[in-house]
Formats: structure tokens, sequence, C-alpha cells
């Protein structure tokens, strides 16, 4: 399975979609992507997750240098409807407690 990233500005947010698989080769193709989309300065960033079927943890620090390093410091991270199996990574690796983590947006 391949992997899509795509992404839009709507007004105070952006909204982001992750499908497929993030691993260490999409992760790095994918930075620059989430960099351009965390640069527009918005309030909150939206990433959804539903059709993300497997994160590896260089998807996970992806997020977590978007979030530390490249967003503002009053941005919000959303992480919107995560399957089970990347819910469960997420949390293990304490993401979680990083970022808001929801079922529907």
């Amino acid at each position: 399975m391949g992997f899509n990233l795509s992404y839009e500005l709507d007004t105070d947010l952006v909204k982001v979609v992750l499908r497929g698989e993030l691993d260490g080769q999409t992760a790095i193709k994918s930075q620059k992507t989430f960099e351009e989309a965390a640069k527009l300065k918005p309030d909150k960033v939206v990433v959804y997750m539903k059709d993300l079927n497997y994160m590896s943890s260089a998807g996970i620090r992806l997020l977590l240098y978007i979030k530390q390093r490249v967003m503002s410091k009053s941005s919000q991270m959303i992480l919107v409807a995560p399957q089970a199996t990347v819910l469960n990574t997420l949390t293990m690796s304490g993401v979680t407690q990083a970022v808001h983590v929801v079922d529907a947006y």
C-alpha cells in the first residue's frame, strides 16, 4: 500500500489528510509538505488519520517534529480518528500526551 498526504487551509486551521502507511521512507518525503502546511501559521493543525493504516516510529518523529519545531507555540495539533493500531502506537510512544486525539472533528 502507498502513502498520500494532502492539506488545505480552512480559515484559522490547516486540514491534513493522511492515507496509507507512514513509515521511514514516506515520513522523509512528507516532512516538507507538513512543514509547508504548518508554516501557514494556523491556530490549529487538524490531522485526519482514519485512512492511515500504519505508522512507524519515523511517523511519530515527524508529528512531534512538526508540533515542537515548526508550529507556533500557541498552535494546537489535533489528531482525528486514528485506527486502533495507529492509536496504540501513538499511546505507547506518549504522543497522546503531547497532542489532542479525538474521534471526530
